[in-house]
Formats: structure tokens, sequence, C-alpha cells
């Protein structure tokens, strides 16, 4: 069943459906509530499309995407409106933003978004596919505003460009949709004023997976590639050093300076881990002769006599000596 203006007014009026504008331009029932529709005005902040930075989109490419996640403007040009300016629309060209209202739907009511009829006759549509909202859904709905004429189009912030439409449900659903741990955007996890987080979809990651053969998620990805990143700058710092010491300058030179750094590095990091064996059983042999020391002290139940506090002392530093060689053996920094 479809709402009608009566019944929107009863769900807000309840506080069951709550439609936010912000500060400087308020939800007004009076102006924005149609016989059977909420008319719903679009955000100040508009994302293009930015051909030069990027030729072309894999989907798949996820490595691809948490740069774009990262740096959105590799992908697209941020655009930002004050009252009174405009944006050109190009035939053919899309603009993606989001509605200027915040919509809180209860677990009764679905909704979608519809173009207003007046723009639609100057060949203007909202959105390409993305219309419907979940029952409790929480956020801003993303726009996809396209220009469908021949001619340039200017597009003002802050227009009433949609029309919201509310469905009522017969039975509860029996899922949360904010509760949901695959949801792509849930209003809890992210704000992406109207850009796609299309790699957040599970068939996507399992295409992708599949595919390319990944075997790490992305929180896993990600902390590898700090970790890489880090080593790659500490190592970058040593061979330039390496090659201000030795003066190398030239081409030919780099390149055998290269291989001889390569081969004293595994030489160096063998004898490291040689010494740090070493280390390991002497340190282990001092700690089976002060270990039993210091418990025959405690046992008399002298803990008075210098000779306690200098096993004790002692078997603090076999231990933290005895960390550090692990931590460089196991870790390998």
């Amino acid at each position: 069943m479809r709402l009608s203006s009566t019944d929107i007014r009863y769900f807000l009026d309840e506080g069951l459906l709550k439609i936010i504008g912000d500060s400087q331009h308020p939800f007004s029932p009076k102006e924005q509530i149609r016989p059977g529709s909420v008319d719903i005005r679009i955000s100040n902040i508009f994302w293009k499309f930015n051909k030069k930075n990027i030729e072309q989109l894999d989907i798949i490419d996820l490595h691809q995407a948490k740069a774009i996640l990262n740096n959105p403007e590799l992908m697209y040009l941020k655009i930002e409106l004050s009252d009174g300016e405009h944006l050109e629309i190009q035939p053919g060209e899309i603009v993606l933003t989001e509605t200027l209202e915040k919509i809180e739907m209860p677990h009764c009511l679905s909704g979608a978004l519809k173009g207003r009829s007046s723009f639609a006759r100057l060949g203007i549509s909202i959105h390409c596919t993305g219309d419907y909202i979940n029952p409790g859904y929480q956020g801003y709905m993303p726009l996809q505003i396209i220009n469908h004429t021949p001619i340039p189009v200017k597009l003002y912030s802050y227009l009433s460009l949609a029309q919201l439409v509310f469905y009522f449900l017969y039975s509860r659903p029996d899922i949360n949709y904010q509760s949901l741990p695959d949801t792509i955007y849930n209003s809890k996890r992210c704000n992406t004023e109207g850009l796609s987080l299309w790699f957040r979809d599970k068939e996507i990651e399992k295409l992708s997976t599949r595919i390319s053969g990944g075997k790490f998620n992305k929180h896993t990805e990600d902390k590898l590639q700090l970790l890489i990143s880090q080593s790659e700058k500490r190592l970058i710092k040593q061979i330039e050093s390496e090659f201000q010491r030795k003066n190398i300058k030239k081409p030919e030179q780099i390149e055998k300076a290269l291989e001889s750094y390569e081969n004293k590095d595994i030489r160096r990091d063998k004898k490291m881990r040689f010494v740090f064996w070493v280390i390991t059983l002497v340190t282990g042999a001092l700690l089976s002769v002060f270990i039993p020391e210091l418990i025959k002290v405690i046992s008399n139940g002298d803990t008075q006599n210098p000779e306690f506090w200098v096993y004790l002392i002692s078997l603090a530093f076999c231990i933290f000596i005895l960390w550090i060689t692990f931590d460089y053996k196991y870790i390998g920094f």
C-alpha cells in the first residue's frame, strides 16, 4: 500500500518516520509534503567523473578501488556550491550527489526516490536505477543526476529535484537493515556524499578473489601494505646513504651497487641471526645458573642478602635479552 499525505503526516507526527534537513534548510512538511509523496532536495556537494586521472575502471580491481576510497579525487572532481552558484552539466554527463534531507525509515515502511515530472520534461533524471530505500534505513540517499538533453544544463544546490514515496509493509521484516554485517551503506559505517562503495559488495569481493587469487581480507591486506611500505622506506634510506657514501651516480654504477648491496645485506642478516642465536644460548646457560640460586636464596628467606638482588637483576636482564633476540629472529626486524 502506498502512503498518502495523511499517512505520511501521521508517521512523522508519531516520530516513526524522520526527514531531517540541515540548520539553514530545515525540512518543511507544509511546503514539501504532496498528496502521495514528499519533495526532496539535493545537496550542495557534487562529484564529477575525472577522466584525466583514470581512463578505465575495473570493478573487480580492489587495489584500484582502495586507492579511490583513500583519495576520491583520483576518479572524481569534487564541487561544493554556495547559495546562488550553479553547476553546468554537459549533454550525456552524470553527476553524483545525495539528498539534503537525512531519511530515517521505520521497519514497517520502505520507500523509493522518483524524479519530479517538471525536471523529467527537461531531460533531467535523478538516478540510474538505485531508487529503493530499505525498511530501517538511516542516512542520505545517493543521486545520479544525468543530462539527457543535447544542450548543457545549469544545476543549482538545494533544488527539489526528487520526490520520495512510501510503501507500507503488512508484516515486520525479520531482518534489521542497520544490523546486517554486509550492509554496504549502513549509516553507522560510512558517509559517502553520494559516491559508490561497489567494492564492498560481497559478490565483487568473491569475483575478485576467484579471478586474482586473492587470499586476504581487506583489513589484513591493509596491514601488510603498511608493513611493506614502512620496510621500503627504511630500505630506500639505507640505499641512498650507501650511494652517497660511495659517490655512485652513473646508471651502470647503480646496477652493480644494488647487486653488491643485496649480497651484503643477505650476509649481514645471516651474521646478525648467528650472533643472536649465540646470545640466546649464552643467556639460556646463565639463566640455568641464576634461577636455581635465586630459588635457594628465596627458600632460605634471605631476601636482604645482596646476592638476592644480584640474581634478580641478572634474571630480569637475561629475560630482556631473550625477548629482544626472539623478536628479531621470528619477526625479522
